[in-house]
């Protein structure tokens, strides 16, 4: 059975506060942060599309690369949401490892990426303000969007029905152009 080395005293989130074995793997804690240390020669074991070639994996999703792939080191909490994370957060090697094909609604990446995709040429809201706004009417929602998801500068300002801004979906807002015109800033 492999065992860890000696618990690391930095990490890409800063000193390392408290680590805990897992066989081979350190668990730390930092004061801002915290993931999973992989040893270099089970690192390479990882797909070359998920792995991190420092071999840290942060704690909030990457760490569930290192459970799925190495699940006979961890807890059954961990193992039990190893995949549901790696579907959620990195649907394309989800696939990968599983062998199996995500269909729309199982991975909230995946659906994000759909619908940025099918609406890059289109206003999408980038800032919402309500009606508590000194230049936003009652029962409407102040709007900056922008076209697309791309760093450009075309953005624009927009009063939306609240009953239709209250309608999103959980991936943004599209303004319909031909019901909605731009106005001056709310600024």
């Amino acid at each position: 059975m492999l065992t860890a080395a000696m618990p690391p005293n930095y990490s890409p989130w800063g000193k390392v506060d408290h680590a805990s074995p897992h066989g081979p793997f350190w668990q730390v804690s930092t004061a801002s942060h915290g993931g999973i240390k992989v040893p270099p020669e089970l690192n390479r074991v990882i797909p070359d599309g998920i792995r991190n070639a420092e071999g840290w994996y942060e704690e909030d999703c990457h760490w569930c690369v290192v459970v799925a792939h190495f699940p006979e080191h961890f807890e059954e909490g961990m193992r039990n949401d190893a995949l549901p994370t790696m579907r959620a957060w990195y649907p394309d090697a989800y696939e990968r490892f599983t062998g199996t094909s995500l269909r729309t609604g199982e991975s909230h990446t995946r659906d994000q990426a759909v619908f940025n995709r099918e609406n890059a040429s289109r206003m999408v809201v980038s800032a919402a303000f309500g009606d508590w706004h000194d230049k936003v009417p009652s029962g409407m929602v102040g709007v900056l969007a922008k076209r697309g998801f791309t760093m450009n500068d075309e953005c624009s300002w927009y009063l939306i029905s609240a009953d239709d801004y209250a309608k999103r979906t959980p991936f943004g807002f599209v303004v319909d152009e031909s019901r909605y015109h731009p106005i001056p800033a709310l600024q």
